[in-house]
């Protein structure tokens, strides 16, 4: 970051006025302030026959339908549009999505058609679509389009008048190109920066995993005598370690429950009751839902020990491993285990690491299901109790420490994203002034 800061060397134009406009404030005294309308205009004209669909999105921009069902996940199937209620739009148009109070105006690089909820713009005059490109994604902007109307919410979406309502500026043609680029190059470093620091992050986490996994199933002794466990996937392991079926390891292992629903009485109560979408988290402290007292002493549910480890048994996300603390409960989708002879901490982390390998051994056909037959049958490794809790704190102790270095890398990432988005503001609002030299570098 410090490389990209002290790069930028920040002037100021020689005279400012005021422009009279909020979102603006003080401006470059050349720099005239018009109204939206005598920049851009609407574009009215239906989708022709040989357009394709573009979606406009803040997350990836203005691409095609079908490049963004994919990037989303979704199922791309053939849809016959109704090209009728379809809008088309040039390259170099601008698009005003159903989300712009939110992220700001698209700019697209295509030729197409877009869905009649989108309102398309022509650059009329004055205008550098490269330059306006960064006007109408900085923060100033966005948050100057949300305030032009109170019935913006969720579900509504602008229209033109909106975009009218804020005013914008006419900049010499020669500067919104040597902004644009100065802009373009700014940020491409920045984002370079911020890439790599989410790689580290990524390395960061896949070495906390590898560690784990070396901790769990060859102990912290390198130097300890082995033996081959006879189990394909296990592999070698510490001599003196055992290997159990699960039945034999643990004292519980339950399938939860799911209150009968036609009694609202049985919800939103205090107590925790987990379900998949929970187990996103690692440690489990609160439940996204909660079931109430009277779910238990009807025994529509029942409480499992805390200190104990959850599992999705069916369905997707079958495999998620998830550790809970506190006495509480969960839903017939989730697979509950505790040990008293054992450390419960120890088969978290040894489980949620073999997470892949039980979903390999299952039988099924469709549908992921860990039942709980194959959870009783399934072999662990069975290390002494001390080592056990030597593990543990060997792992914690780990932890700690990667999990203190990618929050420094999360804070890093945090501030180049507000430089850059400072950066922005600042050049295409006048604050700073891009040099000479870097205009004449563009310019050639």
């Amino acid at each position: 970051m410090e490389a990209v800061l002290n790069e930028i060397k920040i002037e100021r134009y020689p005279a400012y006025k005021d422009s009279g406009v909020e979102w603006l404030g003080e401006i470059p005294e050349h720099w005239e302030i018009v109204r939206s309308k005598r920049l851009f205009q609407q574009r009215k004209e239906r989708a022709r026959d040989n357009d394709q669909q573009l979606t406009a999105s803040q997350k990836h921009g203005i691409i095609s339908q079908q490049e963004f069902m994919e990037l989303e996940g979704r199922r791309v199937t053939q849809v016959e549009f109704n090209r009728d209620i379809l809008k088309h739009i040039e390259a170099n148009d601008f698009v005003i999505s159903m989300r712009s109070f939110q992220g700001g105006i698209e700019y697209s690089e295509y030729s197409g058609c877009v869905s009649s909820a989108y309102i398309p713009l022509i650059p009329i005059k004055h205008v550098v679509p490269a330059y306006f490109k960064y006007l109408f994604k900085s923060d100033a902007y966005i948050k100057a389009l949300s305030s032009t109307s109170n019935l913006v919410r969720d579900g509504q979406a602008l229209r033109f008048e909106n975009f009218s309502d804020v005013d914008l500026i006419i900049v010499p043609k020669e500067e919104q190109i040597a902004i644009a680029k100065f802009l373009d190059r700014k940020t491409a470093q920045i984002d370079k920066a911020i890439a790599q620091k989410e790689k580290l992050i990524e390395l960061l986490k896949e070495r906390r995993q590898i560690l784990i996994h070396n901790a769990v199933t060859r102990g912290l002794n390198p130097d300890v005598p082995i033996k081959d466990s006879g189990v394909e996937w296990i592999g070698k392991i510490p001599a003196h370690w055992e290997m159990k079926r699960m039945r034999s390891i643990f004292d519980y292992i339950q399938t939860g429950t799911t209150p009968s629903t036609t009694n609202t009485n049985f919800f939103d109560g205090a107590i925790n009751w987990f379900t998949p979408k929970d187990l996103n988290e690692e440690i489990l402290n609160i439940s996204e839902r909660k079931v109430s007292q009277l779910a238990i002493q009807k025994k529509e549910i029942k409480f499992f020990p805390g200190n104990s480890i959850l599992i999705v048994g069916i369905g997707a996300t079958a495999g998620k491993t998830s550790y809970m603390p506190e006495s509480s409960t969960f839903n017939q989708q989730i697979t509950g285990f505790h040990t008293r002879g054992n450390n419960n901490k120890y088969y978290f982390y040894l489980l949620k690491d073999l997470a892949k390998v039980m979903l390999n051994t299952a039988d099924f056909t469709t549908l992921p299901i860990l039942n709980n037959e194959f959870f009783k049958a399934f072999i662990l490794t069975v290390p002494p109790l001390e080592e056990q809790v030597g593990i543990v704190a060997y792992i914690q102790g780990l932890s700690s420490k990667i999990k203190r270095a990618i929050e420094q890398k999360v804070r890093e990432i945090e501030k180049l994203k507000e430089y850059k988005a400072t950066l922005i503001n600042a050049a295409v609002t006048g604050k700073i002034k891009v040099s000479e030299e870097i205009k004449h570098e563009y310019s050639e």
